[in-house]
Order: C-alpha cells, then structure tokens, then sequence
C-alpha cells in the first residue's frame, strides 16, 4: 500500500524517482511474503521503512502508531525533497 502510494506521488508530481531506483538486497533474515517483497525492497530503498532492527522487518507484528506516523513524516518528506534521509 506504501509504494503504490509512492507511485501515485511520483505520478501527480511527474517525478520519476522509482524508476531509478536499481533494486537493493535487503539485509532482513525475518520472513517477508512474496507477494510483498518488491514494495518492501522499495520503501526500504526509498528509506522510508528500515525495519525494526538491522536484520528484522517484523512483517508479521503489529504495525505500531508511532511507526506509522514517522512512515507518513518519511513518505512526506521524501515527496518534497526526493529520498535520502533519516529520522
């Protein structure tokens, strides 16, 4: 749902910031559906999801209220200025 948020934001603003995104070998060792992996390796390569340690995405945990309103702040910010950055 995040990325294909992405996507629209890249489509109304005419961006094309995604496109070249080259792909990214996630360092998670949690299990992450198949179905959901290439949104995962692109919110991760966007920095707007990190994880919830340098090895674990916790797909299957409950999504916190503050996890997502820092992935809201991050997919804001990097609407506005383009990726790169951390909070």
């Amino acid at each position: 749902m995040l990325a294909r948020l992405m996507e629209r934001i890249e489509t109304a603003l005419d961006r094309h910031m995604l496109d070249r995104m080259t792909g990214v070998t996630l360092p998670f060792t949690d299990t992450i559906s198949d179905w959901a992996l290439d949104s995962v390796e692109t919110v991760y390569e966007a920095g707007v999801m990190n994880g919830t340690s340098g090895t674990t995405f916790s797909a299957s945990d409950p999504y916190t209220t503050e996890q997502s309103i820092v992935t809201i702040m991050r997919i804001s910010e990097w609407s506005m200025m383009g990726g790169d950055f951390d909070y």
